[in-house]
């Protein structure tokens, strides 16, 4: 080999081994893509030392280019076109391994794959130009590599780099499948998830878990559940398509709201989803909430704060008018386009003209044409007749409408009747406006945990033909995103659980069982709903759970059915009274569904050993007299009602708490108030009737206007017609036939 070819040779090595080497700079270096390249120096005649300068010489510029790969992977994997090839390497063996739907990694890998030529060029010509002759190319280590680019005696080096990469990982796993558990339970609920201990037995399939703790996004120095001990059969084929299988678990020593060492870190969606969070913001301002009642009458009520344009019965009555008006115009449109008047008028000039008029003064011509224009001339009024009695009708339905529409005003009165003693700031007998002042602020917030957990449930639980971007895991290179894409035909979901089974702590009580059917990421894949199921008894203690999250079909239906006694019940900040009800031990019913984008049902709680504390300093006034009366209650039953859309529920609170303030209030101001309410609705009558006589009489002029029109028409036209006949049978009886004339 000459020197000028030797040297182009080594100028070849040193450029393959730099753009090479560059590959693990700019990609994230713990992928499973990068092994296959780690291996290219001991497999090919290439430079180690360029591979590693190569590699130095990319890890900032990796850094500095993220957010660009980021971008690149962003518009790959949202690709439209693309996502067939997508959907079938997340399904296909091995390929999800290399992480590939996580967007820095496939934008950095495509970055390097269309940069590797110009590299290796660039590389070659700088290199070229530097090797100086065997000298440099025995400084770069390729002397001995003059002949070929695979390396003599290659296997043993590669065997020793497998087997150090394969003990790695078997030493690692444990640590990565805690790492693994760890972020995606974080990513799920929003807030930090802890692993004491991760075993994974790929040999036996078997994996075991200990200390397991899910941070309360609501209270973050609280767990909402921890498990003691998991014991998972799991299949290990799947794994090699980066899917969970797992055949039964059995968990023992589940605790609910447990106190954590520290304070888990909370990223909920109220926080990171501006979405989620302005939709609670317009639900909130949304929903009225009553005012707190007073126990005392105001000293004048000023009635001038009552306005006829805040009733509900005089802006329908308004808008009746309204109607009515477009009606009458409508109608006289359609009588118009009948044109009786013209036909009338017409038959009227005929009969007119042929007064007196017979077969002898026509001739014989002149009788048969005047014939045959009162034959016509009939056919054209009896024509005109049917249309205006199809007008009648609808007359006839349309007032009817209207007049349903005045009686319906009585059914907004008394809307109006609570509205107007709210204006004047009477206090409410009713038990559900009270019940609702004091208790609607803090059940809210449960509300909202409620519809903060709904959407958890549906970010998790694809249905089955969208991909889902989350933010990809947390390292010193640019996180970017993971996409998950839809298992394809009848692959595996990402986790697939068949059967959990476990006992369950609930406070002292440890006699409890939980048992989980089909769980999965992705239900619409196995074609069975999930289902949660949670009984035990002890002693007094008692609970019993049903959930089902059926995700199979187009629409998402949801179903909790849920009867505790004997354990712990909430506890209530009530702001307008300056006070804690906490409502201790007791009994809890809900009855929840969900069916598409609506909820409804209620949840109950009874409780018979509750306790008032003051959360502020003491009040004086109406809130004292509150005090006084709902302090002394220990016996409590709340229910909180739902229904309506997701994002904005219509929500309503009964309790025994405002059936005894309605009785405290009648005892004491009931007959003031009652006089109060007296005055208030006669004022709301007043103005009430001041609107409706202008309404009823335009659906008054409106039937007796069109209809006299109407019922005018069908007059004059059976007169015209008698008329018409009345000619036509002078004229006919002798009348002979000409040929050509109609008979």
């Amino acid at each position: 080999m000459t020197t000028v070819e030797s040297r182009n040779n080594s100028a070849n090595r040193l450029a393959a081994g730099f753009a090479l080497g560059t590959v693990l700079g700019l990609t994230p270096i713990f992928s499973l893509h990068n092994l296959f390249f780690l291996a290219i120096p001991i497999v090919l005649g290439v430079s180690v030392r360029t591979f590693l300068l190569g590699w130095l010489a990319a890890i900032p510029v990796g850094f500095l280019l993220d957010p660009l790969f980021h971008a690149m992977g962003v518009t790959l994997l949202s690709s439209a076109g693309l996502t067939p090839l997508w959907v079938w390497a997340a399904n296909a063996p091995l390929i999800p391994l290399t992480a590939f739907n996580n967007t820095v990694t496939l934008g950095s890998l495509v970055f390097w794959a269309v940069a590797f030529v110009p590299l290796f060029l660039l590389s070659r010509r700088w290199l070229a130009g530097s090797l100086g002759g065997i000298g440099g190319a025995s400084l770069l280590g390729l002397e001995s590599q003059r002949h070929g680019w695979v390396r003599k005696g290659f296997v043993v080096p590669l065997a020793l780099f497998v087997g150090v990469a394969v003990g790695a990982w078997w030493m690692l796993a444990d640590r990565g499948a805690r790492a693994a558990v760890e972020r995606g339970g974080t990513r799920i609920m929003g807030a930090t998830v802890d692993v004491g201990s991760v075993d994974v037995d790929l040999s036996d399939g078997v994996l075991a878990m200990t200390g397991l703790q899910l941070t309360d996004p609501s209270a973050p120095e609280n767990n909402i559940v921890e498990v003691g001990e998991i014991a998972a059969a799991m299949s290990a084929g799947p794994l090699l398509r980066a899917k969970v299988a797992i055949d039964s678990v059995v968990v023992r020593d589940i605790r609910f709201n447990t106190r954590r060492e520290t304070p888990g870190e909370v990223d909920t969606l109220r926080e990171r989803s501006t979405i989620f969070r302005d939709e609670m913001a317009r639900w909130r301002a949304s929903v009225r909430i009553p005012t707190i009642p007073t126990p005392t009458l105001p000293g004048s009520i000023d009635f001038g704060t009552l306005s006829a344009d805040s009733l509900q019965t005089v802006i329908r009555a308004r808008e009746l008018a309204g109607t009515v008006g477009v009606t009458r115009e409508a109608l006289l449109g359609r009588v118009d386009a009948v044109d009786a008047r013209a036909q009338i008028d017409s038959a009227s000039a005929l009969v007119a003209s042929l007064e007196g008029a017979s077969i002898g003064s026509l001739g014989p011509v002149g009788a048969t044409r005047a014939v045959s224009a009162l034959r016509s001339t009939v056919e054209g009024i009896a024509d005109v007749g049917p249309r205006l009695t199809e007008l009648e009708e609808s007359l006839a339905a349309e007032v009817s409408g209207l007049r349903q529409g005045l009686a319906a005003l009585d059914d907004l009165r008394d809307g109006d009747y609570r509205r107007a003693l709210g204006v004047l700031n009477l206090p409410s007998f009713d038990p559900d406006d009270i019940s609702a002042a004091l208790l609607q602020a803090p059940l809210m917030e449960r509300v909202e945990t409620l519809l903060y957990w709904a959407q958890v449930i549906d970010a998790n639980l694809p249905d089955g033909s969208r991909s889902v971007r989350f933010e990809g895991p947390e390292r010193l290179r640019g996180s970017g995103e993971d996409v998950t894409f839809p298992s394809a035909g009848s692959s595996l979901p990402a986790f697939a659980m068949n059967k959990l089974e476990g006992s369950v702590t609930i406070g002292a009580f440890t006699d409890f069982v939980i048992r989980v059917l089909d769980l999965s990421s992705d239900p619409a894949v196995t074609g069975r709903p999930i289902t949660v199921r949670l009984t035990g008894e002890s002693g007094a203690t008692a609970a019993g759970l049903d959930l089902s999250l059926d995700r199979t079909g187009d629409v998402a239906e949801d179903r909790l059915v849920a009867r505790f006694s004997g354990l712990p019940l909430p506890a209530l900040d009530i702001a307008g009274l300056g006070a804690r009800l906490d409502l201790g031990e007791g009994g809890t019913r809900v009855n929840l569904s969900r069916s598409g984008d609506a909820i409804a049902g209620d949840v109950t709680w009874s409780a018979t050993g509750a306790t008032w504390q003051r959360s502020g300093p003491g009040a004086a006034g109406a809130t004292a007299y509150l005090w006084d009366i709902v302090s002394s209650l220990t016996s409590i039953e709340i229910t909180l009602g739902l229904d309506g859309p997701l994002t904005s529920p219509g929500i309503s609170v009964r309790s025994n708490i405002g059936e005894q303030i309605v009785q405290a209030l009648r005892d004491q101001i009931g007959d003031g108030v009652r006089q109060a309410e007296a005055r208030a609705r006669a004022e709301v009558d007043r103005l009430i009737e001041e609107s409706l006589p202008e309404v009823r009489s335009q659906v008054s002029d409106l039937e007796q206007g069109v209809g006299g029109i109407l019922s005018g028409y069908q007059g004059e036209l059976d007169r015209v017609r008698t008329s018409l006949e009345t000619r036509l049978r002078d004229l006919t009886p002798s009348l002979p036939r000409l040929p050509g004339l109609p008979g």
